[in-house]
């Protein structure tokens, strides 16, 4: 039997960051408070580095999220000022039982005004295909959390 295929959402937002001042805002612990999720979907509470690395890829953060449940993000690829990814796992039940990991790629290109595009791509890697019902609705969750965290961070430095 085949893997099932995962789930892709995309959400976009542009900025007068420089994608560098971006993806560092991953680096400081204090912005992933600003994470609130989106209905049952709980946001991030804490964070705190377990692993840092000079280089940055293989940095490795716990999150603790709302509900005091926690998962690890850990920076698998970082080519400032093009891209990062991070891939998430260590979830607690009732995810496990659903998905393997998540991966958030974040893709930079200058817009024509001269302002960053940011496209983030979140990338859902069910367990089984049964577990694909739950995960949909997840992933709908997730997009909605992410767009509105991504409209946040991007408006607040004057997009």
């Amino acid at each position: 039997m085949s893997r099932p295929r995962p789930i892709v959402i995309h959400c976009t937002a542009a900025t007068t960051m420089s994608p560098t001042e971006f993806a560092e805002g991953i680096l400081d612990m204090d912005n992933w408070k600003t994470f609130k999720g989106w209905g049952p979907l709980p946001g991030i509470k804490n964070a705190e580095i377990l692993e840092r690395t000079d280089e940055i890829v293989g940095t490795r953060i716990q999150a603790t999220n709302g509900d005091g449940s926690q998962h690890v993000e850990t920076i698998v690829e970082w080519e400032m000022p093009r891209t990062y990814l991070l891939h998430m796992d260590g979830f607690p039940n009732p995810l496990k039982k659903f998905a393997t990991h998540f991966e958030e790629r974040c893709d930079f290109k200058t817009l024509a005004d001269g302002r960053t595009g940011i496209q983030k791509t979140m990338t859902l890697y069910p367990t089984t295909r049964l577990a694909m019902i739950p995960l949909r609705l997840i992933a709908a969750m997730m997009k909605r959390a992410l767009s509105r965290h991504l409209r946040e961070v991007t408006s607040s430095a004057g997009a």
